[in-house]
């Protein structure tokens, strides 16, 4: 199974200049949990609501704010669309990652694969054994 098959197509990126507060609206409103971000129209990191909320204590205690770019996690795991789910899968658990960005092979970004469509794939694979085992 192809990862491009199962990932979540991401057409929502944000930029480095846009602040914590653009991005919790963007987040909320489009029911995400993490947000790809860009700089220049070069995918620079990923934005998660882990790093959000470091950022927002961060803000509440010394009143500096950083900016998107200055908090996303810089060189997020990235396969390619034609990878597998299983090695996609096998790499996010070495590297302890909880979201891989799917690139196609010149690099554009295409969609996100997180620990959320991990357990769907896993769900439905369980349903479609359990099917053939009736």
């Amino acid at each position: 199974m192809k990862i491009s098959d199962v990932m979540t197509p991401c057409p929502y990126t944000i930029n480095s200049s846009q602040s914590i507060e653009q991005a919790v609206e963007m987040m909320t409103v489009r029911g995400i949990r993490h947000l790809p971000v860009v700089e220049n129209g070069e995918l620079l990191g990923i934005l998660t609501e882990q790093y959000i909320k470091v950022a927002k204590t961060v803000c509440d205690t010394s009143g500096y704010c950083p900016l998107v770019g200055e908090i996303c996690q810089k060189d997020p795991l990235v396969a390619e669309s034609d990878a597998t789910v299983a090695d996609v899968a096998t790499e996010m658990a070495k590297e302890k990652a909880e979201v891989a960005l799917i690139a196609d092979s010149d690099g554009n970004f295409l969609g996100i694969f997180t620990t959320n469509d991990a357990c769907r794939v896993l769900a439905m694979l369980f349903e479609e054994r359990e099917t053939l085992c009736k």
